[in-house]
């Protein structure tokens, strides 16, 4: 019988900012165009005012933003705002959810997307 590794103590976050949401031309699905995207490897029982300066000075010059995530199977309609920590701690349990199918699985592996939105 199989037993789950442990969660690994440090998450690697792929992280959006400075670019725009727009519908493609063609189907009118949304994409996110422009901008840049980095990982950010951050411990994983960060608080989000850490995890939020820490964003902030990393990647925006010090600049306040807005966080959001976008699940692997959802459209970039269906974003998730992060604005307290028990909604760090969900998306900490979606990041988890996602590891575990990526490891079961042998299809492309999935992560969550977070979005910086000024």
């Amino acid at each position: 019988m199989g037993r789950a590794s442990p969660p690994t103590t440090r998450l690697r976050l792929m992280c959006s900012y400075g670019g725009h949401i727009v519908p493609r031309p063609h189907d009118k699905s949304l994409c996110y165009v422009g901008g840049d995207t980095r990982i950010v490897v951050v411990d994983r029982h960060t608080s989000l005012s850490d995890l939020s300066n820490r964003l902030s000075k990393t990647l925006l010059n010090g600049r306040p933003f807005t966080l959001k995530y976008q699940l692997p199977s959802e459209d970039l309609d269906s974003l998730i705002s992060v604005t307290t920590d028990e909604d760090l701690d969900n998306m900490i349990d979606e990041y988890d959810r996602t590891a575990t199918n990526n490891s079961n699985s042998s299809s492309k592996p999935s992560r969550l997307r977070l979005f910086l939105f000024p």
